[in-house]
């Protein structure tokens, strides 16, 4: 007590939501109760003790809380007896008018505060301590197992505390007279005037002063926390309570408790003063509107706005004003998100009949949520991995052991947002023996809804000895394109080109064939082991799309994208997942496989809506989509970037048109 100051550890608060209501349903259902450690609570008492006979005559005399031998029916009581006793005389009323503080512990400031002691006389070491007490608090929220981050406060008290520290910080307003008075219970507050014959000047004129009281009061209020998108702009809402003119305060924002100094945005002389400003800030920020109809600064409103929020600004904000008289903040916790991919799924057949499903997303933050599912009910799955990149995002990644004949989903999202599914329905194919060397996933893959343009993954049981009667030959479209390098059927990306869409695949390299179809079916295949007199001892092509489109000619736009609903249908591989192959629908599911994949078959049922692609050497289906065509239907080629293998259009003498590939 001598040294006016309270050890950190002792003052840090662990607050436990407590229930108001016996049924919650929103955050504000909950009281915030602080525990402190055990030693600080003795203190407390001892204090206690030291100050109450201290402030004994500055109490107001109708505060009912916090008194001994006092309880809430007490001031229930008082105040119905004023009541009754008056309303037994004729020609008489009573209004009474009740007041709540919002997040009253919330309020004090402890300058102000210590101050308001200092006036009741209290001694100058108890008032050092309380101030001290209530300054640089490291509080954390506990929820069952989970602990929050830690911040520190500046204001309000801890709810829990036995110091009636909010009843002194509202002493020196009290009224009393026979015809009407103020009486309070802890926050709660009541006007209450006795009326005769009409004449309510005076209790007019009392609520009047206690509403003028308030505003005179210089607190700032906050709405926390807030949410946004990476890339878009946040509102964090402060404001004075008193909705006075900030035009003339010192306004500074800063974030974490050790950012005072180099403030995020701060304003002072009625101009904003950008010398020690956050770098990362600069000309993102300004004053914005905590909703659509304030008058901004001339209220009172301080909210800040935060353009092209990234990762990097999540964290807990401070919102300081002062002038210089006074001052107050609130702090205001932001977390910047980022959406991420369509979770991709791929799965592998054990010897045992059961299927190791893999469910993986990346790009996303916070961490996202992961659940299983067979429609019925949740699934344990075996593990789940979470990694954070360089850039800060998070990717995620399960597996779930289930029998060979089965359907489940995977939905990967944050926390209040529609999370992304994809679901897979697998049964074994019966083209794959047990054992199999080809080592393909020869599976049946179900979505959950059809895509946007009604294409749809799914297992159909066609052998490709079927599919390869209806060969066609089909030759590349040489256009010029500079970025391409073709001789014959024979093409790959011109890797000495100046590529203006960077590494990406886009449709800028990819290559139309010849002819189109409007109607019939039609199969032909591309060797990715290319067949002419090259080099030989290049690897198989990892970098490549092969389909159709309904475009003869490809937007010049590098950001249009390839999907269904735009008309593309395409298989494709990229030298990253080189152990397997993706459609290019909205949500991804992954084809894993062992051996090497050199011939790619292509199925077109123009009439029947489907779409199939086969491993030629293994003899199996990769994988099928069922759409409904329309107009001109075109190949489709990629040769995909950084790739110095060929790909290569296969073309048959006519005699032979009618390959049979199980021969």
């Amino acid at each position: 007590m001598l040294l006016q100051r309270v050890p950190v550890l002792w003052k840090t608060s662990c607050l436990v939501p407590v229930p108001k209501t016996s049924r919650p349903s929103d955050p504000q259902d909950y009281r915030p109760v602080a525990l402190t450690s055990h030693i600080m609570k003795t203190f407390e008492r001892l204090v206690l003790e030291q100050l109450r006979p201290m402030v004994r005559p500055f109490t107001d005399p109708l505060q009912f809380a916090y008194q001994p031998r006092l309880v809430v029916e007490d001031s229930i009581i008082f105040l119905l007896n004023r009541v009754y006793n008056h309303l037994d005389k004729p020609a008489s009323t009573v209004r009474i008018m009740f007041f709540d503080f919002s997040s009253a512990f919330n309020t004090i400031r402890p300058a102000l505060l210590g101050e308001k002691m200092t006036a009741m006389q209290v001694e100058a070491p108890i008032v050092s301590w309380i101030v001290d007490y209530l300054t640089g608090r490291p509080q954390y929220v506990r929820l069952q197992n989970c602990v929050s981050d830690r911040v520190v406060s500046n204001t309000g008290a801890p709810q829990g505390t036995v110091l009636f520290l909010f009843t002194l910080f509202t002493s020196d307003f009290s009224y009393c007279s026979e015809s009407c008075h103020l009486q309070k219970f802890s926050d709660d507050s009541a006007i209450v005037g006795c009326i005769e014959k009409g004449e309510e000047s005076e209790y007019r004129t009392v609520v009047g002063n206690f509403v003028t009281w308030i505003s005179e009061t210089f607190t700032v209020s906050v709405r926390s926390p807030i949410t946004v998108q990476r890339g878009q702009t946040a509102i964090l809402p402060c404001w004075r309570s008193s909705s006075q003119s900030a035009e003339d305060l010192e306004v500074r924002w800063y974030l974490g408790s050790d950012g005072f100094d180099t403030p995020v945005m701060l304003y002072k002389g009625k101009a904003f003063d950008q010398t020690s400003q956050k770098a990362s800030y600069a000309g993102r920020v300004s004053f914005g509107l905590k909703e659509g109809t304030s008058g901004g600064l001339k209220s009172g409103d301080v909210s800040l706005k935060l353009e092209n929020a990234m990762i990097e600004d999540t964290g807990t904000y401070s919102c300081f004003l002062s002038s210089t008289e006074d001052y107050d903040s609130a702090a205001v916790s932001l977390t910047v998100t980022e959406t991420g991919r369509h979770p991709l799924l791929s799965a592998v057949i054990k010897d045992d009949n059961n299927v190791n499903i893999s469910c993986e997303s990346e790009g996303w933050y916070p961490k996202p949520e992961l659940h299983w599912s067979d429609g019925k009910k949740a699934l344990t799955p075996v593990v789940v991995v979470f990694e954070k990149t360089s850039k800060g995002l998070y990717s995620v990644h399960s597996w779930l052991l289930v029998p060979s004949l089965s359907e489940v989903s995977c939905s990967v999202g944050l926390p209040n947002e529609m999370p992304k599914e994809a679901r897979i329905h697998i049964k074994h194919s019966p083209y794959i023996q047990k054992g199999s060397s080809a080592g393909w996933v020869a599976f049946g893959i179900l979505l959950a809804a059809v895509l946007a343009a009604g294409g749809a993954l799914y297992f159909r049981n066609k052998a490709l000895s079927e599919a390869s009667k209806h060969y066609v030959n089909v030759q590349p479209v040489d256009t010029g394109n500079q970025l391409i390098k073709m001789t014959g059927s024979l093409f790959r990306d011109n890797g000495n080109a100046g590529f203006p869409d960077g590494d990406r695949v886009t449709c800028l390299t990819a290559v139309t064939g010849s002819p189109g179809f409007s109607s019939g079916r039609h199969y032909w295949e591309v060797s990715l082991v290319p067949l002419s007199n090259v080099n030989t001892t290049l690897p198989p092509k990892k970098s490549w799309w092969i389909g159709v489109t309904d475009k003869q000619e490809f937007p010049k736009d590098q950001s249009f994208p390839l999907s269904i609903k735009n008309g593309f249908w395409f298989l494709f591989s990229r030298p990253d997942k080189e152990n397997g192959v993706q459609f290019n629908s909205e949500k991804h599911i992954y084809f894993p496989f062992k051996s090497t994949l050199k011939t790619v078959g292509v199925y077109l049922d123009y009439d029947s809506g489907e779409l199939s692609f086969y491993n030629v050497e293994e003899k199996c289906l990769i994988g099928s989509l069922r759409t409904k065509f329309s107009g001109e239907m075109f190949p489709l080629f990629n040769p995909g970037k950084g790739d110095k293998s060929s790909m290569e259009i296969i073309l048959r003498p006519e005699q032979d048109q009618s390959y049979n590939s199980s021969q």
